[in-house]
């Protein structure tokens, strides 16, 4: 009868064995399941999914856009011109030896200088001449054409207020005394080729040098 009673009952050991591998089975399941679920999120933030920029926003430009518009841009209306080029720096050197000019031409591009030339004052293809041809020790800046002068302004003005205050200064004088330049003066005048400019004389220096800065329009 005790021997009975130390004996297990029949099926318990097994009942204790199934529920341990059910168990084990259902935590490797849900292990199993949570390491997919952190896998997903860890490619899904690692880079794995689209990588294309987010769709800009009003106001917004793209990197596209900015190079564009670094570019060169055309020239510039205003006031029924183009600008050319504006606040172009260019030196006029004293004139050396005896009777040459230095001429300025005002091209459509950047303006120019040449030195050493005889007689380009009385010449139209230039549109300032620096001459000592007409007295000792003096040095003139000339418009080389009578139909054109100097016209004396005030600041920086647009183009069609320049191209009326050189239109109303036809047959004005046209040459000045560099001694008498008052550096920071500001001029407008046409040009030999139908163009305008507005050129300002930054200095004029012991060696009459003079130091021009200029902006050329044309008409459209």
């Amino acid at each position: 009868m005790a021997d009975e009673r130390g004996q297990a009952a029949p099926g318990a050991g097994q009942s204790f064995s199934h529920r341990q591998f059910w168990l084990t089975s259902g935590l490797v399941t849900i292990l199993g399941a949570l390491i997919g679920v952190v896998g997903t999120l860890l490619a899904a933030g690692g880079g794995g999914g689209d990588t294309s920029p987010p769709p800009a926003t009003a106001g917004s430009r793209s990197s596209g856009t900015s190079t564009d518009a670094s570019r060169q841009a055309p020239p510039q209306a205003q006031d029924g011109y183009l600008v050319r080029y504006e606040d172009v720096q260019l030196t006029l050197p004293r004139p050396d030896g005896t009777c040459l000019d230095n001429a300025v031409t005002f091209v459509s591009s950047r303006p120019t200088v040449q030195t050493g030339k005889i007689a380009a004052a009385s010449t139209g293809s230039y549109d300032l001449v620096y001459s000592n041809c007409l007295g000792a020790n003096e040095y003139w800046l000339i418009v080389p054409e009578y139909d054109r002068s100097f016209a004396r302004v005030e600041g920086k003005p647009p183009a069609a207020e320049c191209a009326d205050a050189a239109n109303l200064q036809q047959g004005a004088p046209r040459r000045m005394l560099a001694q008498s330049i008052e550096p920071g003066s500001t001029y407008c005048m046409t040009t030999a080729s139908n163009g305008l400019v507005r050129f300002t004389i930054v200095s004029v220096d012991s060696s009459q040098n003079l130091v021009i800065v200029a902006t050329a329009w044309t008409q459209k």
